[in-house]
């Protein structure tokens, strides 16, 4: 059997974060965080909108949950997520359109800091956020659960389910 990098590293964060079951909030805000105060310097407040949009993306979950099951409850939709990931639940091969973990919101927010110069630091740092959001949560689908749920992109999620 040939050696493989990327199933040996796939591995060895496997086992290091066996207690690790799904990307918490904590992990994007302390991420987020740090990444606000870091580019504080260049962009002033306007890099607080990183710890925003890189916690609050995941807002999207708990508005499936709102839409598709009529659950109120920020705490029930939580765990209904969580008992996904925990039984394993969820369906490899990005079945999944969270509309906030899309390229094309990313996009949106990039193209907007193009746009609208008066606000071009605001939008750019909504984007670095998104962007940061999405980079942890692929990092962690790929490496830690090993599924890939999640459609990264709107238009790949349409054109997979024309075919179903």
């Amino acid at each position: 059997m040939r050696y493989c990098p990327v199933e040996h590293a796939k591995a060895y964060i496997y086992i290091k974060s066996k207690n690790f079951e799904h990307m918490h909030f904590k992990y994007h805000f302390i991420i987020s965080l740090v990444f606000s105060v870091l580019l504080y310097p260049i962009f002033g407040i306007a890099s607080f909108f990183i710890l925003f949009t890189g916690f609050f993306v995941d807002i999207d979950h708990y508005l499936i949950t709102l839409v598709k099951f009529n659950m109120i409850s920020l705490n029930q939709s939580i765990k209904y997520y969580l008992n996904i990931i925990k039984n394993k639940l969820h369906q490899v091969g990005r079945n999944y359109l969270f509309i906030f973990h899309t390229v094309e919101f990313l996009l949106l927010f990039v193209l907007l800091s193009f746009l609208v110069p008066k606000y071009s630091a605001v939008f750019l740092m909504i984007s670095a956020g998104i962007a940061l959001h999405l980079i942890l949560d692929w990092l962690y689908d790929y490496f830690v659960a090993m599924h890939d749920a999640k459609s990264p992109s709107v238009l790949f999620w349409l054109i997979k389910n024309s075919r179903e």
